[in-house]
């Protein structure tokens, strides 16, 4: 996390590129590109965009991460930060050997695949190592044979106050959190393509007209408006947001259906955390979850993704129900309970599997090959209702996009390349598994496993471990494809935001260390205190961001780690500019912004 994220907020090294190590790029044929060995920082390769260098001509800035084509074509400054090698062209597409003009470099110090994977694999030994000489804490004693450990007397604070204030604060800032994320603040279109409604002078998302159609296929509209949708099989938002659709329109409506869906998803998780964890990790998971960016990140606009956050803390405490019940009835209701909600997102891609894997580890094989049956089956109706009533395709560029990736592991042609790719899977991997919760939630689940070693030592649960396993096996299955070519490639770190639904395993987790906190030295507290209120600010920073103004650039790195648009980082805060900063009511018409 350090080497990645926070190495970059050092000072930059400055190296002066020496023209008698410049080369042409092609030798025998004239070019705009050349090239110089450049071994301080790592590089862009195939599927992995990590360089941070910039590169300047005379103090001007030159353009960065250009395919190399482009650069023997063109020239104009552009440039490519490759391993072991800069490759880059004049502004004037002059010699830069010969024109006079001085070029420099500058990029983060320690910043290199080795550095990186030698300190992750040294601090996994270390936590690995913590365990296995401390052992698992039993209430009684650390290991076989060993006496008890005496807690000094002052412990925790653990009289945390009545619960309700608990949940009605963090609810609080939960929803204050959500509603300064819209209006033109909404980050999932301030950052990307916008679109603009005049009717409101809000922004939204380029693809706004897609999740509209929704609204007017259950409104009634005719079929040449609906027809052909592609996101016709995620139903559910829009049909528990219809009525503030309808009453407030779909841009107003939707966002207020989002706020309320999103708090009461966050509440109906949280009590039910209540009754299984206890009380302490409960309260503790509903102020994490109230400064969780993945929330605020959706739900301040009237899309379908806005639905993520609560069905996936809802499919969360449907495992643990299956994982505590074993009545066949309660199992049947689950399972269609959880079926229903893969009909607002491709939910059941993590949570089918996961429900199996957990039913298999509870040793009930007939759950087992229940419980995804009664899953698929709310899908299985809405298909075929989509298919022979409405007549519409069950496939597109969306869906056919996991065919054209299994597809791959089934035809594959150069076994060379292939492995060109996979190699690249480990450090995506990595900077996948932090983009994809926004930083900071997953740094603090990695302090907690840490903290777990010297503090509570519970073991993962099923449920977490499941979960998990699911998002891993997706992960890899995608990222360890051979090439293939379709409109969408599910390869690297562009598509983080994929992999946002393992997000209640780790607040689980949480919930349950806190929950088991014995009683702590005043060195432990302070270094607990200290990770979970760095973390806690630094969510607070991204969610609050871009009504802000982006300090320290916190939210714009984390939004462009979520899911990276193929726009410059300048696009967030120049439409931010362009736009004003103002949520739901805060309702203005300026001039048309010129284009």
């Amino acid at each position: 996390m350090l080497h990645n994220f926070v190495f970059s907020l050092w000072p930059d090294a400055h190296w002066l590129l020496p023209t008698s190590a410049m080369q042409p790029e092609t030798p025998a044929a004239p070019t705009y590109a050349y090239v110089v060995p450049f071994e301080f920082s790592a590089g862009d390769s195939y599927y992995d965009v990590r360089s941070r260098l910039t590169l300047f001509e005379d103090g001007r800035p030159l353009t960065n991460h250009t395919e190399l084509p482009v650069i023997r074509s063109l020239g104009q400054g552009l440039f490519a930060h490759q391993d072991g090698r800069l490759i880059f062209s004049s502004l004037d597409g002059t010699d830069p050997r010969t024109n006079g003009h001085d070029y420099d470099a500058y990029y983060p110090i320690f910043y290199g695949r080795t550095i990186g994977y030698v300190a992750t694999f040294v601090f996994f030994a270390a936590v690995g190592a913590l365990y296995f000489v401390t052992g698992r804490h039993d209430g009684r004693s650390e290991r076989p044979g060993a006496a008890a450990r005496p807690y000094p007397r002052k412990t925790f604070p653990y009289r945390l106050g009545s619960f309700r204030w608990h949940i009605l604060g963090s609810a609080l800032l939960l929803l204050l959190g959500l509603y300064c994320s819209t209006g033109t603040l909404a980050p999932y279109a301030i950052y990307n393509l916008t679109h603009q409604e005049p009717h409101n002078d809000y922004l939204y998302n380029v693809d706004h007209p897609h999740f509209k159609v929704l609204f007017q296929f259950l409104d009634g509209e005719p079929r040449s408006v609906w027809n052909g949708a592609i996101l016709l099989r995620r139903i559910l938002f829009p049909a528990l947001a219809y009525p503030f659709m309808k009453i407030w329109g779909f841009e107003i409506g939707g966002t207020i259906a989002s706020l309320v869906f999103s708090v009461a998803g966050f509440l109906c998780f949280v009590i039910f955390l209540r009754s299984t964890v206890g009380e302490k990790g409960a309260v503790f998971a509903g102020w994490l979850l109230a400064l969780y960016p993945g929330a605020a990140y959706w739900a301040g606009l009237p899309y379908i993704y806005a639905i993520i956050f609560p069905a996936s803390l809802l499919l969360t405490a449907a495992l643990l129900a299956l994982d505590g019940s074993d009545d066949q009835w309660q199992l049947a209701l689950i399972s269609v309970g959880m079926g229903v909600l893969y009909l607002g997102y491709d939910l059941f891609a993590f949570f089918l599997p996961a429900s199996v894997v957990l039913l298999c580890w509870r040793r009930r094989p007939v759950g087992a090959l229940l419980s995804p049956v009664l899953q698929a089956l709310p899908l299985f109706c809405w298909a075929t209702i989509l298919s022979h009533r409405f007549h519409q395709p069950l496939t597109n560029s969306n869906s056919e996009a996991f065919g054209a990736v299994l597809t791959s592991y089934l035809h594959v042609h150069d076994y060379a390349l292939w492995w060109e790719v996979a190699k690249t899977a480990p450090a995506i991997g990595f900077n996948v598994f932090f983009g994809a919760n926004f930083l900071f939630l997953p740094t603090l689940f990695v302090l907690l496993l840490l903290f777990n070693a010297l503090t509570s030592r519970i073991s993962f649960h099923p449920v977490e471990l499941c979960l998990l396993g699911a998002g891993a096996a997706i992960f890899l299955f995608n990222n360890l494809a051979p090439p293939y070519a379709a409109p969408w490639v599910l390869r690297g770190e562009p598509y983080a935001r994929l992999y946002q639904p393992v997000f209640p395993a780790l607040i689980l987790f949480a919930a349950r260390w806190f929950q088991a906190l014995p009683p702590l030295t005043p060195r432990l507290r302070l270094g607990i205190g200290a990770a979970i209120l760095a973390c806690g600010v630094g969510n607070l920073l991204i969610i609050f961001g871009p009504i802000l103004d982006n300090p320290w650039g916190i939210s714009e790195t984390a939004f462009y780690a979520f899911t990276t648009s193929g726009q410059s980082h300048a696009v967030y805060e120049g439409n931010l500019e362009r736009y004003g900063r103002r949520p739901l009511g805060f309702h203005v018409s300026p001039t048309s912004p010129a284009p």
